[in-house]
């Protein structure tokens, strides 16, 4: 079985907007079309880009390259539970608790951010693009 592994939005802005880590990204990307790992993200984060890249992607580009995403990535709802569990946590940062826990209730195997200091509260393991693109897909991330 494949890892799971949790994508936050800055790794997809960056595939995106190729700003600075975009290389990485794109190898982040390449695992899932390789069929080494599935890959998943939020509907949060997806709204998340749909903000963020409102005026680099307009129209027809932006619907082709959300579709382009969904179809390597998984995109997991957001739940009533996950909101709740984040409410609980009171964790520095809202939006990434909600993202914790989407990553939790898909039993993803780590989550793959560019800001590792924003998950301090995560029992899941943490990683930089960079981190993971050096694991042995077949025993390093509990596969």
């Amino acid at each position: 079985m494949k890892p799971r592994l949790f994508l936050d939005t800055n790794i997809l802005v960056d595939y995106l907007t190729n700003r600075s880590g975009s290389l990485e990204a794109i190898n982040v990307l390449q695992l899932a079309k390789e069929d080494k790992v599935d890959l998943i993200t939020s509907v949060l984060s997806m709204a998340n880009i749909a903000y963020i890249l409102r005026k680099e992607l307009a129209g027809l580009q932006f619907y082709e390259n959300m579709r382009m995403i969904s179809s390597w990535i998984e995109v997991a709802a957001n739940t009533a539970f996950e909101y709740e569990a984040a409410l609980n946590l009171e964790a520095r940062d809202f939006e990434d608790a909600l993202q914790y826990f989407c990553a939790e209730t898909q039993h993803c195997a780590a989550i793959i951010t560019k800001n590792i200091n924003d998950f301090t509260f995560s029992v899941i393991p943490v990683m930089t693009p960079s981190e993971l693109l050096q694991k042995d897909y077949h025993g390093q991330l509990g596969t």
